[in-house]
């Protein structure tokens, strides 16, 4: 096929105005937003979900509404976990009030966790997810949330399921001059001068230099202290 030729078997019918976003999912299923009202002769407000050869799915039933006004779905991005997100000009979603974005669910419910909401007087034009699930909004909007934040905003999104949370591990090395035939159990506590104090390992025989012990922390963890006890 030569690029840029028509593909006549993408029999899609959108009618009643236009298309302002297009989503390719990742099972090559379509997604569109705009002001249209109708799509194949059905009532499809703003939002449409289409099969790979152009036909309406016709279980993704989402009506976009807004006060006084047509509704406008100006931008598409793909969620974590198959979820979508939704930006334009609009003040509801199959009913329930949300300002200019809202994420929906895979069946096309409003996900109610997805709280970000604007102050109604602009529009979200653009959108986009980054891999841990942050979500950044453009647009003409002047807040979120009722927080001043004018024209771009970086939202906090839902993580991915497949996103591993990597726990940093540090090593503490506990170092002490010790005395020939004298055995010595290192203890930690959370506090200084605190009354319980904890063995960390089996205990150490004197050698008469140095001796060391390792203690294997998560960095993020609380601050330990450490004490070497001579048990003879």
């Amino acid at each position: 096929m030569v690029p840029g030729t028509l593909d006549e078997s993408f029999t899609q019918n959108i009618e009643d105005a236009g298309v302002h976003a297009v989503l390719v999912s990742k099972d090559l299923s379509v997604y569109v937003g705009g002001t249209f009202r109708k799509v194949a002769g059905k009532d499809q407000v703003g939002l449409a979900h289409f099969f790979t050869n152009g036909n309406l799915d016709y279980d993704f039933v989402v009506n976009v509404a807004k006060t006084g006004s047509s509704a406008d779905v100006m931008a598409l991005a793909a969620g974590p976990n198959g979820k979508l997100l939704v930006g334009g000009d609009f003040t509801s979603i199959n009913g329930v009030e949300h300002n200019d974005i809202a994420q929906l669910n895979t069946d096309g419910s409003l996900d109610t966790e997805f709280v970000a909401t604007t102050d109604g007087a602009g529009a979200v034009k653009s959108l986009g997810v980054e891999p841990d699930g942050m979500v950044l909004a453009a647009g003409s909007i002047q807040q979120f949330n009722q927080i001043g934040q004018a024209y771009l905003a970086r939202l906090h999104g839902e993580q991915p399921d497949d996103t591993m949370l990597a726990e940093v591990w540090v090593a503490v090395e506990i170092g002490w001059n010790t005395e020939p035939l004298k055995h010595y159990q290192v203890q930690w506590a959370d506090e200084v001068d605190s009354a319980y104090w904890y063995d960390l390992g089996d205990p150490v025989d004197g050698t008469g230099q140095m001796v060391y012990v390792f203690d294997s922390v998560r960095a993020s963890g609380p601050q330990k202290y450490y004490r070497a006890k001579r048990l003879d």
